[in-house]
């Protein structure tokens, strides 16, 4: 009977790794043009910029200031990706201006960026980052874009994001856990979405503040892959190794049609008391 069992086979979302591959410039080529410093350190966050529907940016912001701080060459946190609510807008523009040695570079905040553009920001970068505390982060296509272009990652150890990175391989993931009262808070939380009080995003903004991230392993994996070029470039060589072997539409595809195939012959092996009677 256990052949009979229901199977739960595990393919990811089709990615366009090969695409990203072959069509980005140049590092040196890439700065160029978005106007920043050959030297720089250069950090890429993908992604919408909500406090309600991805991460609290503060927590990011406050490492990234700190890094710099820690270091003599400048540090750039290039943000791509779309703006959310004119309050929020309001709100990362004065927690930037209270950054006094990070520096921004701000693509695709009131109108989506190109492939062209998108290609430019991740061959610019040295690694990418992205401390989501959010619970609708299921996947990641941003990561492994990411990890397709070579970037190395520093990401919370949270819900999608654990099943594409291999940490001290493709990069690092940072402890991620909920805080003690979260079991308490979340059962209120939850039955006033379920009554129609909170509207899901509320509700899943409300979620995000019960989740911890360990700032000081984040702020210590950063110095480890900004201090040391060979394992930066070490760990973004594996990352996109995993990025082709696990995500590529081809592989992805291949995946499917293994999996029907494997569903057809158990229908044709199957002894007729298992048919379905048409």
């Amino acid at each position: 009977l256990s052949s009979h069992r229901p199977q739960l086979p595990i393919i990811p979302l089709p990615m366009p790794v090969s695409d990203i591959q072959s069509s980005l410039p140049s590092r040196a080529e890439a700065r160029l043009q978005l106007g920043l410093p050959a030297n720089a350190h250069v950090i890429l966050w993908i992604g919408r910029l909500s406090l309600l529907a991805k991460a609290d940016f503060a927590s990011t912001y406050q490492i990234l200031e700190r890094l710099t701080s820690n270091h003599s060459r400048k540090v750039v946190l290039i943000e791509l990706g779309p703006n959310s609510t004119p309050d929020e807008v309001a709100s990362l523009e004065s927690l930037r201006g209270k950054c006094k040695f990070l520096q921004f570079l701000r693509l695709g905040a009131d109108q989506s960026v190109s492939e062209f553009t998108k290609h430019q920001a991740l061959a610019s970068a040295d690694l990418a980052i992205s401390l989501v505390d959010n619970v609708q982060e299921t996947f990641g296509q941003s990561l492994v874009e990411a990890m397709a272009a070579g970037l190395p990652i520093v990401a919370s150890d949270w819900d999608g994001y654990r099943d594409l990175v291999h940490h001290g391989r493709d990069g690092f993931l940072i402890p991620t856990s909920w805080a003690q009262i979260s079991t308490a808070v979340s059962c209120s939380l939850g039955w006033q979405h379920r009554l129609g009080i909170l509207p899901y995003q509320t509700y899943a903004g409300a979620l995000s503040q019960l989740v911890r991230i360990d700032l000081e392993a984040a702020f210590s994996a950063l110095m480890t892959l900004l201090g040391d070029s060979a394992l930066c470039r070490a760990m973004g060589a594996a990352a996109a190794r995993t990025a082709c072997r696990k995500f590529d539409r081809s592989v992805v595809m291949s995946s499917y049609q293994e999996l029907f195939k494997d569903l057809d012959d158990r229908r044709s092996s199957a002894s007729q008391s298992w048919k379905k009677v048409v």
